[in-house]
């Protein structure tokens, strides 16, 4: 998939401010959003940043928990070992917003969470003891002192959550596809090799696919 580079530059940016802004990607499937957070991996560190796909990980509360803290490469004061079994719902979601506030990098500084598909979450209303899962994690974020980059599908949702949220929110749009970057992720196998037919096929492949090729 295609660097989306302007995009890149602006979540890095928010990031870096003083006060540090907390990005919201925003983007339709086949746009690069999910290609963008594992590049921002890649470029902050492995020991220092964190990749959920929260699609993923929502299986349940409890579940969730388990998946932002098994692997993760960051240590918590608030999270010092398993949730006993049998935990409530609300207690294991609690528990990982504690762990996302209060986790630290190895040689102690702020980590950074990259949240994919975060309005996911959004199924954990149905559990018992939880209620606007999503305002909660809004505002718990706001408060940390460590970063975050949330991505998401969802348009629309994701505005009317933001409509009453702290202005430390920075909504980025992820465009569609320009047909120069149409033409980077054409495959050499099929695509033309001279530049005037690549371009052309680049165009219509725009066309078709309004800049989502990929979708």
């Amino acid at each position: 998939m295609v660097e989306r580079s302007a995009v890149e530059r602006r979540v890095l940016s928010a990031l870096e401010a003083d006060p540090v802004r907390l990005p919201f990607v925003l983007g339709a499937c086949g746009t690069g959003r999910t290609v963008l957070l594992l590049r921002l991996r890649q470029i902050l560190g492995s020991d220092r940043c964190q990749y959920i796909d929260i699609e993923q990980a929502t299986t349940t509360p409890e579940g969730f928990l388990r998946a932002i803290t098994v692997d993760s490469p960051f240590s918590s004061a608030a999270h010092p070992r398993p949730l006993e079994d049998g935990v409530s719902a609300r207690d294991a979601f609690q528990a990982a917003l504690a762990f996302l506030d209060s986790a630290r990098t190895p040689d102690g500084h702020p980590a950074v969470f990259l949240l994919d598909e975060v309005l996911e979450l959004k199924t954990f209303d149905s559990f018992p003891g939880l209620r606007m899962v999503l305002r909660d994690l809004i505002q718990a974020l706001r408060g940390s002192r460590n970063r975050f980059v949330l991505s998401t599908r969802y348009m629309s949702r994701a505005h009317r959550l933001l409509r009453d949220a702290s202005p430390e929110y920075e909504v980025i749009h992820v465009p569609p596809l320009s047909p120069a970057e149409v033409a980077e992720v054409l495959s050499d196998d099929y695509a033309p090799r001279d530049t005037l037919g690549r371009a052309e096929l680049a165009r219509a492949v725009r066309a078709l696919t309004d800049g989502r090729p990929s979708y």
